[in-house]
């Protein structure tokens, strides 16, 4: 892991998030922590998270589960995590808000007018229009930046929370480099413009946003709070404000569009006996039955841009599954819980003895090419494409790949795994053991995606789904073991 960044996040103001402040900045090894700053992003891994659960039991008295902090990196999310009670801990939908009221739309927010703006047309990209990107920070965003620079010849306008303008560059080097995309000639091509999806207007100045929207070529809206752990309350104004903002910037503009990055979350999880297949056209929901506040979230989102759409507002929806890593590189993101798992057998020598079922991987670098081939295709604006991958491998083949590597897996009982990993404070698993040591199943989830219109549309412009081979899956493991996420044979 590289040295710690600087924390920026809000200051306590209680007793426990002074407490909780201190805890995190004695882990990081840094002067202070704000009540808003991610663990991870400030230099925090697996190890020093095992440290900082311990210390925040002693501060407070509670444990806090790996799994759970792993949810809600921030003081803000431990802390109210630690105000629950048992009763409390799984979160009741019926608890929050009525959805479906929550999906409402300005009403200064249409597409009237934007005739006038549109005479002439205004080009995709060019000294007058540029793509905007939000959300370039992140790992599918790295992506997403290199393929518009790449597609387009640049530059792409990016807009990042951060402190001004070269705060912001420097987060969007940091994170394409630490993913291997970084081109020199990139510096004259990204152009950051410090904002924040969860404030109004952006957090532009008014002359700044009436800039953007006279120069504004299509908007790849990829930027979210992502947060398991955390409420719907709290995710509302980054993933439904900031869409909200974002289609109020394409109404003033003469955009040839919108393009939301959504997830395959927006579909409730279908645990009964028969395979549900899901369509792009399928209704998404339902509400009631989605799990958690970021899946609420991106469902409220999504319900934003159908009325934007029904206003003659030209969106173009995707929603990816599970993204995997680079097929040509290998690199991955480590935030992901099925690496977690994978990185705690590696661990332990040992897998437990139950199905493993599929992956569900898409790779990183086939969803950003087909993202941008779409958005650049000129298309009509009312489309609904689906990311996933048919052909992903099954945890089996992960691991078998492991084992040729040199990696020693055993199969054990699903119970004596579980002891393993309970007696290893450091094991990376130990997300999946929760506070119960001995955790119930969770149902199953037998939905299937049928994104054929999609590898379709994407292929007709060159943006073909590489298969995640037994290569490839070994390139992946390579990766993480040169980054020291994974343990070496």
């Amino acid at each position: 892991p590289g040295p710690a960044v600087t924390a920026g996040g809000r200051a306590p103001r209680t007793d426990r998030e002074r407490a909780l402040c201190e805890a995190f900045a004695e882990t990081l090894g840094v002067p202070e922590v704000g009540v808003t700053d991610d663990f991870f992003a400030l230099g925090g891994h697996s190890l020093l998270a095992v440290t900082l659960v311990q210390r925040i039991e002693e501060r407070c008295g509670h444990r806090v589960s790996l799994r759970a902090l792993f949810a809600a990196p921030t003081v803000e999310g431990v802390d109210r995590l630690l105000g629950r009670t048992a009763d409390d801990m799984r979160d009741d939908p019926s608890a929050g808000p009525d959805l479906t009221a929550e999906v409402r739309l300005a009403p200064d927010i249409t597409g009237a007018g934007r005739d006038v703006l549109l005479t002439p047309p205004v080009p995709l990209s060019g000294p007058t229009a540029r793509p905007l990107l939000t959300g370039a920070s992140g790992f599918l965003g790295a992506f997403l930046l290199r393929d518009l620079i790449e597609t387009t010849g640049g530059p792409v306008d990016c807009l990042v929370r951060a402190a001004d303008e070269r705060d912001a560059g420097d987060r969007l080097r940091a994170n394409l480099e630490r993913y291997g995309l970084w081109r020199p000639r990139y510096e004259a091509l990204i152009r950051p413009l410090p904002g924040d999806l969860a404030a109004p207007g952006l957090g532009l100045s008014p002359g700044d946003r009436t800039a953007l929207a006279r120069r504004l070529g299509p908007v790849v809206h990829n930027g979210a709070r992502v947060n398991f752990a955390a409420p719907y309350g709290d995710l509302r104004a980054p993933n439904v404000g900031g869409t909200e903002e974002l289609l109020r910037l394409l109404a003033d503009s003469a955009s040839p569009g919108m393009h939301y990055i959504s997830t395959t979350s927006v579909y409730a999880p279908a645990p009964g006996p028969e395979p549900l297949t899901i369509t792009e056209s399928t209704p998404t929901g339902p509400a009631s039955s989605l799990p958690d506040g970021y899946a609420r979230s991106k469902w409220v989102a999504e319900g934003l841009v159908g009325l934007a759409r029904e206003r003659g507002l030209p969106v173009t929806v995707y929603r990816p599954g599970r993204i995997s890593g680079d097929t040509t590189t290998g690199a991955c993101q480590d935030r992901d819980l099925l690496w977690q798992l994978i990185k705690g057998c590696l661990q332990a020598g040992a897998v437990p003895d139950l199905p493993y079922g599929s992956t569900d991987w898409v790779p990183v670098d086939h969803v950003s090419a087909a993202v941008v081939a779409l958005s650049t295709a000129g298309q009509t604006g009312a489309e609904t494409y689906h990311l996933t991958n048919p052909d992903a491998p099954g945890l089996d083949r992960v691991f078998e790949a492991a084992a040729r590597l040199g990696h020693d897996l055993r199969t054990v009982p699903a119970p004596d795994w579980q002891s393993l990993i309970a007696a290893r404070p450091d094991n990376a698993a130990q997300l999946f053991l929760g506070d119960d040591p001995h955790p119930r199943p969770e149902p199953g989830d037998h939905r299937h995606f049928d994104s054929g219109q999609t590898t379709k549309a994407a292929a007709s412009l060159g943006a073909h789904q590489p298969p995640l081979t037994d290569e490839v899956l070994t390139r992946y493991l390579t990766y993480f073991h040169g980054t020291g996420f994974l343990p070496t044979p």
